[in-house]
């Protein structure tokens, strides 16, 4: 067994909304911390993805439209990706809406954000696709389009019976003229095989709504999703909670902690983003890299597309300490609306080539200052060193109380 002076680490961080009853936004501090107990080291990862292929296979999409709207033909982004415009193609929005192209393109971040669909009133984009999960990733560049002002910019977005934004300013959302991006993940029914995405302007007059792009883009089924409806962990609850197939979520965060940011196309096939934990994690710590040579070993519950290997091999530790590491915790405290439902994902993987059998390093997880494992054993999960694997729990991150 390992001795009792070794690190405590932790990896990646995902936290999704479960789309719900919608209340008023208030934000509240989410923490999610980790306690070593014998002091022994930690992984944490985001959100996760299942497949029945090849564990190194990529992911094969049904479906991946990248639309830039209030634009015409077909155009490349930065990151290489080819873009469509709307203007005269089956996915013209209805009713017809104005586009319109910056004055000055190099303020833009280039496509899809040079151009942009807006309107006074409400406007659908429809989109035939497979049954199934998707992300559905919505793109905003805030500033002035023709004789409309930004900052007026006001309005909900909606698909079926979700409201995915409500009042939503992607002016203030952005911080000023930057751009902004929101992922959301809706499952299609079989019955359906279409997506509508609809923008609401505010009911003041003088408020618009616009997008500068969208993308669709199936997922695998077991991301978040099952054949049958499953449950999770419901933090500080006896019970579990649903995640049902009519559960839509929202991406609140996604942290690569310890490492680099991660560009879409450096993902491994799913294109999306991962952000560095430094703003949210609390205390001292230092960021860590997994012994040179280390393989992550993907399986079929944990395959490639998963996440790429470079969030596995990334952590933060507390060192190795032993008095001091019993005397504190990594925490990470992440602002968040009030009064919904999150689901939280942790991924982990254990690569000291040290620790190979259970009980060799556990530690205890809080989540919203409660306990929901009190010695949390990465082996035990894995059946092995080098192998990714993930834990989903729910959290409800209530209004009154005392968790914020």
């Amino acid at each position: 067994m390992l001795q009792k002076s070794d690190s405590l680490y932790l990896q990646t961080v995902i936290v999704s909304l479960l789309h719900g009853q919608m209340n008023p936004k208030q934000r509240c501090l989410f923490r999610l911390s980790i306690l070593t107990i014998y002091c022994f080291s930690f992984f944490f990862h985001h959100w996760t993805l299942v497949s029945a292929s090849n564990a190194s296979a990529p992911y094969p999409p049904t479906d991946e439209i990248l639309l830039d709207t209030g634009s015409s033909g077909n155009s490349t982004g930065d990151d290489g990706r080819p873009w469509s415009g709307d203007n005269g193609s089956k996915f013209a929005p209805s009713p017809q809406s104005k586009e319109a192209t910056l004055a000055d393109p190099r303020s833009a971040i280039g496509v899809p954000y040079s151009t942009a669909r807006f309107s006074r009133s409400r406007f659908t984009y429809t989109f035939p696709v497979t049954d199934g999960p998707k992300f559905v990733r919505l793109y905003f560049y805030p500033t002035s389009y023709s004789e409309l002002e930004g900052s007026k910019a006001l309005f909900s977005v909606s698909s079926g019976p979700y409201t995915l934004l409500a009042n939503f300013s992607g002016y203030l959302t952005a911080e000023g003229p930057n751009n902004a991006s929101r992922e959301f993940c809706i499952n299609v029914k079989k019955e359906d095989q279409v997506l509508h995405v609809t923008f609401t302007p505010s009911s003041s007059n003088d408020s618009y709504a616009f997008v500068n792009g969208i993308e669709i883009f199936s997922m695998p089924l077991n991301l978040y999703y099952a054949a049958e409806d499953r449950e999770v962990p419901y933090v500080g609850q006896t019970t579990n909670y649903p995640i049902e197939s009519s559960t839509a979520l929202e991406t609140v965060y996604r942290l690569n902690v310890g490492g680099p940011s991660i560009k879409a196309t450096d993902d491994s096939g799913l294109f999306r983003v991962w952000s560095i934990d430094d703003d949210y994690v609390k205390g001292e710590s230092a960021p860590n890299l997994s012994p040179p040579g280390v393989r992550i070993k993907y399986t079929q519950d944990t395959p490639a597309y998963v996440a790429p290997q470079e969030v596995y091999l990334t952590s933060r530790s507390l060192g190795r300490n032993r008095v001091r590491n019993r005397q504190n915790n990594l925490t990470w405290i992440l602002p968040v609306d009030l009064g919904f439902m999150y689901l939280v994902r942790l991924h982990f993987c254990e690569t000291n080539p040290k620790i190979v059998d259970v009980s060799d390093r556990q530690f205890t997880i809080y989540i919203d200052r409660q306990m929901v494992d009190n010695a949390f054993d990465v082996i035990a999960l894995s059946k092995g060193n080098s192998i990714p694997v993930f834990k989903d729990y729910a959290v409800r991150i209530e209004s009154t109380g005392s968790k914020c």
